[in-house]
């Protein structure tokens, strides 16, 4: 069907999942541009200047190589036509509309926050209406971007096939929609909508309006989480800005957590149980989930201040009839951070770069100290399995290398060396870590379509590149195997061959989870070490070839 001639005039737009009067935040200003212009008196031509636009630096992870490179606020962290609804026949880009309109309200709080701020005040308040449009904000944030996006932008619903496919092509047969990106502009549309109320109300009535996984989704963002203001306490110091920080949820580790840091509404009860529970449950998938924490669990934050309740022996009180709606007011203090913990909230930005193209930053030397507190805080105790992960990191190494360049050089010229030295490392490993087997097995299943469909499922090949990288990695750090005391009856390669099988082990669990591909377990098992008997150590061979390689390495059985 051909568009209507009010959608055919709708020109193409430029639309932003992360607001200008964020991103000027980060900006400095352009240089003017000349451009000649025709005097109206006579028809002379006069050199006049353009007002500059403001710039933003970024590091380019697009290409093949890192790039330190300069955007314009207009034209980044977005993309054409990104909420475009084609099928309209008119108003086609009423949703980046309505975003707009959610935008401004936002922007004119944080700007009431930052005057307070800059002021040089403890803590801002605000009414119960200012605090829930943020909320709205911050969730919109994370369902916006450019995943969702992709995740939802198909032509037709069976291209549709995220994990939960059954439960949205039910939906979308229910309500009458034809594309999943329908879907996602009308879960916009009715989130952007919905009246808050205190007595929470709108939680039903949002969950029969858009999809309901997404309608739980909001409304556990909005009232299972609390918003606190941070800034940095050293001034030379800034968060990175990167084209997914507002989906990034950080979970559990295995790093140590401050045991004084109490949340007060664990002094009752049932709330330390329910926080207990949802620690509990975002723990246990890990291979040690006693020794897993939370990086984040002992920021030196705490929940917003309200006018109808206060905190008695660590307990909180309704004071003044309790919560009244509109005329509630919410105080929200400003922490000054350490170092420690802008390093490690610009290290959880890093570490999801590999995801990504643009991470956007103000300052260089800030955002070179950043990239180097991240290798540090990385260790040489974590070890990447997945090469999107690998090359992201090669990538990160280049760009502290070219950010090192345009600064003043500094007493820290050792770890620049180090920092090039490893950069130039990881490059020279990457032709092993994508280089795929050609063993006598693969070469055999590539030969019928069920049989080489059955290798991809067993997710042989992903666990070859990390086998690969995994060994090379223990091989360059032999002083970090296990102590054992039957450890003299192996050799070193013995050594290194066991402990890849349980790295590659532990990340096969993390890769299949729960997931079964084959009824019999004991089929499955066979067929898996009949495909890949030894990891780390196989030899690649052609078909033709029936007899052992002469420099195959060892075999040990555990």
């Amino acid at each position: 069907m051909a568009e209507s001639s009010s959608a055919a005039q709708e020109k193409s737009q430029y639309h932003h999942f992360i607001p200008r009067f964020i991103l000027r935040n980060y900006s400095h200003p352009g240089e003017p541009e000349i451009r000649p212009r025709t005097s109206k008196k006579r028809g002379k031509r006069k050199n006049k200047p353009r007002a500059a636009e403001p710039m933003l630096y970024g590091i380019n992870l697009a290409g093949e190589e890192a790039e330190i490179t300069e955007t314009t606020v207009a034209k980044t962290f977005g993309m054409m036509d990104m909420y475009r609804d084609h099928g309209a026949p008119m108003r086609q880009h009423q949703v980046e509309e309505q975003l707009s309109v959610l935008e401004s309200r936002a922007g004119e709080i944080i700007s009431t926050i930052r005057k307070a701020f800059e002021a040089g005040k403890d803590d801002v308040w605000i009414t119960r209406t200012q605090r829930d449009t943020l909320r709205k904000f911050l969730f919109i944030m994370k369902y916006r971007n450019s995943s969702f996006h992709k995740r939802y932008c198909h032509e037709n619903a069976d291209d549709y096939n995220e994990d939960d496919r059954e439960g949205m092509l039910k939906y979308m047969k229910e309500k009458g929609f034809t594309k999943p990106v329908d879907v996602w502009f009308d879960n916009i549309k009715g989130i952007l909508d919905l009246k808050m109320d205190y007595r929470l109300e709108w939680v039903e009535k949002l969950q029969k309006r858009i999809y309901p996984d997404d309608a739980r989704w909001f409304i556990s963002n909005v009232q299972q989480f609390y918003m606190a203001l941070v800034t940095p306490t050293k001034n030379e110091d800034e968060f990175l800005l990167t084209e997914n920080a507002y989906s990034i949820y950080e979970g559990a580790t295995s790093h140590r957590i401050n045991p004084a840091n109490v949340p007060e509404e664990d002094f009752d009860a049932i709330g330390e149980e329910e926080r207990q529970a949802f620690f509990d449950a975002a723990v246990a998938p890990h291979d040690c989930p006693e020794q897993a924490g939370f990086f984040l669990r002992d920021l030196p934050i705490t929940k917003a201040l309200n006018s109808y309740s206060k905190i008695v022996d660590g307990r909180l009180v309704l004071i003044n009839g309790g919560p009244t709606g509109i005329n509630d007011r919410f105080g929200f203090r400003f922490f000054s951070i350490p170092e420690e913990y802008v390093n490690k909230i610009n290290s959880i930005m890093l570490d999801q770069s590999y995801r990504i193209t643009l991470i956007v930053f103000n300052n260089k030397a800030a955002a070179y100290k950043a990239l180097e507190n991240y290798f540090a805080l990385r260790g040489k105790f974590v070890i990447d399995t997945e090469v999107s992960r690998v090359l992201a990191i090669v990538k990160l190494k280049q760009a502290a290398k070219l950010l090192a360049t345009t600064l003043p050089m500094q007493k820290d010229t050792d770890q620049r060396e180090n920092l090039f030295r490893e950069e130039k490392m990881l490059r020279l490993q990457m032709p092993q870590i994508l280089e795929m087997p050609e063993d006598k097995v693969y070469a055999l299943f590539v030969q019928d379509e069920k049989a080489k469909k059955l290798y991809s499922e067993l997710r042989i090949p992903k666990l070859e590149e990390a086998a690969k990288f995994l060994r090379k990695t223990i091989e360059a750090n032999p002083q970090d195997l296990p102590k054992s005391p039957i450890n003299p009856i192996f050799t070193m390669d013995e050594r290194i061959e066991l402990a890849t099988r349980a790295l590659v082990k532990g990340y096969n669990g993390a890769v299949m989870g729960d997931e079964k591909l084959i009824e019999k377990p004991e089929l499955e098992k066979v067929l898996f070490e009949v495909v890949y008997p030894s990891f780390g150590s196989r030899q690649k061979a052609k078909v033709a070839e029936r007899e052992k390689p002469a420099d195959e390495g060892s075999r040990c059985v555990v």
